[in-house]
């Protein structure tokens, strides 16, 4: 390609770039650095075009000799120089309107989530486990309590269908009754004890889900 070019040539730093076998960068820089000077360049800054046969005797002129024989090449007029690695682009730092967007996003999602956990709340699906635990007990003893006062009526509809005296079908209910309630104060107090301080509940928001 170079031999069918014309001495005139000029062309875009890309596309010099990959003539010589270079990255687009590496051609910014050597003009940067001086290797590539202004007499071959056509125009400023970023658009600039290259003066191909200028800029290759400028570059072949200003490389480090040392370096040419260390990688075994012979440096020669018009010769494009070995093709350099591309470093690699350093990751750009967020905006800081990107920041407040990410910001505004997690603030959004934080106030869903917490909206639907209130909702959840109302709805009576949250409950502290101490006060549930209260509640069943309160429950329990309220039964246990309405059972015992219907013992005496009990009693009474026992000793007329028998014949026997109320006052002792009373008593020996009252002992059976005694014993019973025992027995399940014990259960409750177990199965009570056996029950976690808090359940976790996971609420998710339409956000989370897109997540």
């Amino acid at each position: 390609m170079s031999e069918t070019m014309s001495p005139d040539a000029v062309m875009p730093k890309g596309a010099f770039a990959a003539l010589i076998g270079v990255s687009a960068a590496r051609i910014s820089q050597m003009i940067s650095e001086g290797k590539i000077g202004p007499e071959a360049l056509v125009g400023e800054g970023r658009l600039a075009r290259i003066r191909v046969d200028i800029a290759k005797r400028q570059i072949n002129a200003k490389r480090d000799i040392g370096q040419a024989f260390g990688n075994g090449l012979m440096t020669r007029l018009g010769e494009a120089p070995p093709p350099e690695p591309a470093a690699p682009a350093a990751p750009r730092p967020d905006s800081i309107e990107e920041q407040i967007k990410r910001e505004k996003l997690r603030a959004s999602q934080f106030a869903n989530r917490k909206s639907a956990e209130e909702e959840e709340a109302r709805k009576g699906r949250f409950t502290e486990t101490d006060e549930m635990r209260q509640a069943m007990g309160r429950l329990a003893a309220s039964m246990l309590q309405a059972f015992e006062g219907s013992l005496a009526e009990m009693a009474a509809d026992v000793a007329g269908q028998f014949g026997v005296p109320a006052r002792d079908v009373e008593h020996t209910l009252r002992l059976r009754f005694r014993a019973a309630r025992e027995d399940i104060s014990k259960r409750h107090r177990r199965d009570a004890a056996g029950m976690p301080e808090t359940m976790e509940t996971i609420v998710t928001t339409n956000e989370d889900a897109a997540a």
